[in-house]
């Protein structure tokens, strides 16, 4: 794909103040875009541990593998999570691809 043909779509965007953290694996479909906006902890994507802190920004393009795990669970952790296409193709699917599981 070139850069002209570039034309994002956000089919989903929620703020959370509760996150639903899981303990298998989840996989994105579409590309994921998350922001931390309070909270610190831990994601684990293919293999390697990264840390964060609250303003971390975090993208993953389609068929990632992650699993966050923060350092408190309760509503002290805020994130915001972004679905989105980087072309417009697939513009009338209006709702979330959520995430696969392993």
């Amino acid at each position: 794909m070139s850069l002209d043909k570039l034309n994002p779509h956000i089919r989903y965007a929620c703020l959370f103040n509760n996150f639903h953290f899981k303990k298998e694996m989840s996989f994105c479909y579409d590309c994921r875009l998350f922001y931390i906006k309070q909270g610190n902890g831990r994601i684990y994507v293919e293999g390697k541990t990264y840390e964060f802190t609250e303003n971390t920004v975090v993208f993953f393009p389609p068929g990632t593998g992650y699993r966050f795990l923060a350092d408190t669970y309760d509503d002290n952790f805020i994130i915001l999570v972004f679905d989105f296409d980087l072309v417009d193709n697939f513009s009338f699917l209006k709702q979330s691809l959520s995430t696969g599981t392993a």
